[in-house]
Order: structure tokens, then C-alpha cells, then sequence
């Protein structure tokens, strides 16, 4: 669980001989043996742990890290103790910093690391660092308050700071070819901030990239495993594809590299920051009018039949290896299975299905607009997928995210957006109106989404991993909607 946000650790020295990792309070059990984890085979950093902030140090634990031979030294501390106090402590000599970050909220749940404050413009915060929860943001505001004092530690002392000899650098090979690989795009970088995404299998890092008037210039992508990878991969596929269609209200990334660059390790999309537009709280015509230009332009021209569509979304119900399901999804399961054999009774064997492009995460998060353009990221997620799946999916992460509404609300709101208000406004602007098809998209995104669900919690469950926030109640809510729908369209 802990491994892959620890993974960048072990780019701060190719040779880990040389490298002292000091836990300056008690860590759990988990956290250590993640650790050691990251260096496989027989070369690992040496490991020094101590009960209390390093203000405790006892002599012989000094000696030891003295006597330790390493010249590269990583705290992860929770001290309230200035850098360069806790730095002097050690008194290893001709030791400087060379790096900083502020762990936020803190290292039970290490989300996001952000350099220290000299390296960030007063006023200016990450735009990843966008939290739902109320209690989140408002820390959120007194980080930034704490950040233009240079004493954000006062409040939230998770640290991870990084001190080595004199005309020592942290990977210095890697740091330059960055540096350089951005320099060669005449793109001038400076540092930048890491949020290390949710536990689960699909958990990948970012990098916003900011540059030397500490405003985003990029952000990369990288991902650890074989879903992460293809996840990126899809990314990069999705917006090569968006660039050669000329849309002219919906703006996406400029793909920077896809190959990496050669002292990047695991698999890396960089792309350009796109600049633009407001926060979006509603669905507006802006936003309609955009999704249903990407409708027309990537229409497949390969026709499907309802009835086919149906049968494949039972097939990949039915097929789901039930093992680690819990009992309660397997019977949303089983009632969506039912749902599609029912609606299948009343479909016309020869009745055609629109598929086109959709973005598949399509929040608050990772949409902008203004009057004329929406600015989309994040394309992860994109397939071909019935008309009105993106507005759905907006629909449903803000009643359940952000305003956070009662599953009986919320699945009323869904029910009639879906039957009388923005669905049937945006089957209209496509012209698509066979078939009450705005209902049997509506039906076809519950069916979607849950099948989702139950990979999420089938993944987390088989490997370990924490459920999701509101997995089940997102699941619930759209099974819910699910069986009104198919009430109103049978």
C-alpha cells in the first residue's frame, strides 16, 4: 500500500550504500518494510529509527550515523524544529540541504509533498491541491497562510528533508538530464510539487512542473504498474487522437514526450499545462455544446446494435470473478444483470447504438470553461461509450463529492436530469432523439460505472488495499438510479 508513494526515494543516489534513511519517530511496521522494499537485491540504504523527534538523539545513536560512512541522508520527521536545527543535531560535518518538502496532511496519508517555501512565489499554490472535504480545504488555506511566514512546519511538521556533503546533489546525472531535457523544449523549469494520487492499483504520481516564476508549465505523469502504465498509455493515444480533429470549443493537452527520457525510471507522460477558463460547479451550455462537438467528430462509423451492446455489458458482468466481492455488490451485480435482460425484451433486433469518444472521469477536477471553450484533462479514462456519459458522471461526483447529498436526493436529482432536464437538452443538440435513448444512456452509465465499481473493490480487496472513499455509496446510488430508469423505459 505504501510502496509506491515511496517509490521516488530511491532516486536520490545511484549508489544506496550511501544513502541513511533516519525515521525520527516510530513508524509502523508497514511503512519499514516498504521501504526496504524499494531497493531490490542485496544493496539497501541503511536504516536508522529512533522512538522520539531528533531532539532525543543519544551519543551512541550519533555515533552510529556518524560511523555509517554514508554522504546522502533522507529524514522523514514530524519535528517542529527548523531544518537546519534538526541538520545540526547529527553533526555530521560539512553537511548542507539540498532539498525540502512539507508531506501533506501528513505521513499517515502522505497525498501531497511540496518543496519548501523559498522555492514558491508568495501566494501561489498548486492547483492540484484541490480537496472536497471542507476540514481538508480549510487546512488547505492555513498551509498557504503558514507558507508566506516560511513556517508551515508550526502546524504541520510531516517532513521529508534531504542534507548531504558539501558540492554533493541529489542524483545528479537524473537532475541534470530533466533540467535539460525541459531547457531543449525552451521550457525553463525551477521545481515542482508531487501528489502521489489514492491507494490502489490504478495510484500513479504527478508532477505539476513549475517554472522560474513558479507557474506551471507541465505536469508529468508516471505510472508503476502494468494498470498505471496502460492507463497513461491510453492518455497519450487519446490526446494524439484529439489533436488532429481541430475542435474549436473543447481545448485539451499538448503532449510534450511520451518516450522517456533516458534517467527517468517507470513509464512517464509529460505534458503541457493548459491554460483557461474558470472552476465549473454546473453543467452549462458551454459544456453541453463542447461534448456534443466531440460527439459529432468521433462518431464511430461502425455500427453496433443495442441488443450487441447489451449482451457485451452482460457478458462483462456475468464474468466478474466474484471471489473478494462482498455480498452487497455481488447483489448490485446480479440486479444490473437483470436490468439489461429486461430492457433486451423491448429492444428492436436492428435498433443502432451511437458510440463516440468519452473522457470517463469527467469531475469539477479536470474541467475549466468559459463562455465559448471548456478545457479538458486528464484523458485516462477515455473509450468509446454511449451519448451523455460524461455529463453523468459530472452529475454524480457532485452530488455525492462535493455536496455530498443523501443517496435518496441524490438518485432523484440523477432521475430527472436524466428524463427532463440537461439529457434530453443534449440529445437534442446532437439530434439524436431515437428510442427514449437519453433514459437507456442513463441506464447504460449505471450499468458502466457499477462495473467499475465492482473492479475497484475486487482489486483493493485481492491486493490489500483500502476501499475507496464512497466507493460503495457511489454503487449504491447509481444501482438505485439504475432500476428507476428501467421502470420509466420499460
Amino acid at each position: 500500500m505504501i510502496d509506491s508513494r515511496l517509490t521516488w526515494l530511491k532516486h536520490f543516489d545511484s549508489d544506496p550504500k550511501r544513502i541513511a534513511v533516519i525515521f525520527s519517530v516510530k513508524f509502523n511496521e508497514v511503512w519499514r518494510n516498504s521501504l526496504r522494499s524499494l531497493w531490490k537485491g542485496k544493496e539497501e540504504p541503511k536504516i536508522f529509527e529512533f522512538d522520539s523527534e531528533c531532539n532525543s538523539f543519544n551519543p551512541l545513536s550519533i555515533d552510529k550515523i556518524q560511523a555509517s560512512g554514508c554522504d546522502t541522508f533522507i529524514y522523514l520527521t514530524q519535528s517542529r524544529e527548523s531544518s537546519n536545527s534538526i541538520k545540526n543535531k547529527l553533526h555530521v560535518a560539512d553537511q548542507v540541504k539540498i532539498a525540502e518538502y512539507s508531506v501533506f496532511p501528513g505521513w499517515n496519508n502522505p497525498r501531497w509533498f511540496v518543496p519548501e517555501w523559498r522555492l514558491l512565489s508568495k501566494g501561489k499554490m498548486s492547483r492540484m491541491i484541490q480537496p472536497s472535504r471542507t476540514i481538508a480545504r480549510i487546512a488547505v488555506i492555513l498551509f498557504r497562510l503558514l507558507k508566506e511566514f516560511g513556517a508551515p512546519h508550526i502546524i504541520f511538521p510531516c517532513r521529508l528533508i534531504v542534507v548531504g556533503k558539501k558540492n554533493k546533489r541529489v542524483n545528479q546525472n537524473e537532475k541534470r538530464s530533466f533540467i535539460n531535457f525541459f531547457q531543449k523544449k525552451n521550457m525553463r523549469v525551477r521545481t515542482g510539487i508531487l501528489y502521489t494520487g489514492s491507494f490502489g492499483p490504478l495510484q500513479k504520481f504527478t508532477v505539476e512542473i513549475l517554472g522560474e516564476n513558479n507557474s506551471p508549465v507541465a505536469y508529468a505523469k508516471i505510472g508503476h504498474n502494468k494498470y498505471t502504465k496502460r492507463a497513461i498509455s491510453n492518455e497519450y493515444n487519446t490526446l494524439k487522437r484529439l489533436s488532429e480533429l481541430s475542435l474549436y470549443k473543447m481545448k485539451t493537452p499538448r503532449t510534450i514526450e511520451f518516450a522517456l527520457p533516458k534517467n527517468l525510471s517507470q513509464q512517464t507522460l509529460i505534458v503541457k499545462t493548459l491554460s483557461g477558463g474558470n472552476k465549473v460547479t454546473c453543467v452549462t451550455n458551454t459544456i453541453i455544446e463542447g461534448l456534443a462537438e466531440l460527439f459529432d467528430a468521433t462518431l464511430e462509423s461502425r455500427n453496433i446494435t443495442i441488443k450487441a451492446y447489451i449482451e457485451k455489458q452482460i457478458k462483462s458482468l456475468a464474468n466478474k470473478d466474484d471471489t473478494y466481492l462482498e455480498a452487497e455488490y455481488k447483489k448490485m451485480r446480479n440486479e444490473a444483470i437483470s436490468v439489461l435482460q429486461n430492457i433486451d425484451s423491448y429492444i428492436n433486433d436492428t435498433a443502432i447504438l451511437p458510440l463516440s469518444l468519452s473522457h470517463g472521469d469527467f469531475t469539477r477536477w479536470n474541467i475549466r470553461a468559459d463562455d465559448n471553450t471548456i478545457y479538458v484533462i486528464d484523458w485516462e479514462e477515455a473509450e468509446m461509450r454511449p451519448p451523455g456519459y460524461d455529463i453523468l458522471s459530472f452529475l454524480l461526483a457532485e452530488n455525492v463529492l462535493v455536496i455530498r447529498n443523501k443517496p435518496e436526493r441524490a438518485v432523484r436529482i440523477l432521475y430527472q436530469e436524466i428524463t427532463k432536464g440537461i439529457m434530453p437538452k443534449f440529445f437534442s443538440c446532437i439530434k439524436w432523439n431515437e428510442m427514449k435513448l437519453a433514459e437507456l444512456s442513463g441506464i447504460f452509465f449505471c450499468v458502466s460505472f457499477l462495473n467499475s465499481a465492482l473492479w475497484h473493490s475486487r482489486m483493493h480487496a485481492m491486493l490489500n488495499y483500502p476501499q475507496k472513499d464512497n466507493l460503495y455509496e457511489l454503487a449504491q446510488i447509481v444501482c438505485m438510479t439504475m432500476s428507476a430508469l428501467e421502470k420509466r423505459w420499460a
